[in-house]
């Protein structure tokens, strides 16, 4: 069975709302990077990597975007207080497709050997 500790990535989805062709967080964008910077935190979670989603585009897809935005959230992360080592931006661009919220995946690459946690039990 493969482990965190073994090279598994955990993938998670956080919608962060941007203003259309571009990195500016809007809404509640900031209340969901200040609940991740807790969330890694608190589940002893020592990496995680950033890949970020375009815009819908029917004519092509913008990759300097999506790094732009991911460039963006690493930035807020960093003002929360989490260490730059513990933050990283993916090469890989997710598109959107026509409808679908954008955001941001979070891939949690390394926890803390001592870690305590569970997925859907009891906390």
């Amino acid at each position: 069975m493969a482990s965190i500790y073994s090279g598994c990535t955990i993938w998670i989805t956080a919608v962060i709302p941007f203003e259309k062709s571009t990195a500016k967080i809007v809404g509640m964008g900031f209340t969901t990077i200040i609940a991740v910077a807790h969330g890694l935190d608190e589940h002893s979670i020592e990496e995680v990597e950033l890949r970020a989603f375009d815009d819908p585009d029917d004519r092509k897809t913008k990759p300097w975007l999506a790094t732009e935005r991911a460039n963006k959230v690493r930035k807020e992360l960093l003002a929360l207080g989490i260490a730059p080592g513990r933050v990283r931006v993916s090469k890989q661009v997710r598109v959107v497709k026509p409808g679908e919220p954008c955001g941001i995946e979070f891939a949690i690459t390394k926890i803390a050997k001592n870690a305590r946690c569970s997925i859907g039990g009891p906390r």
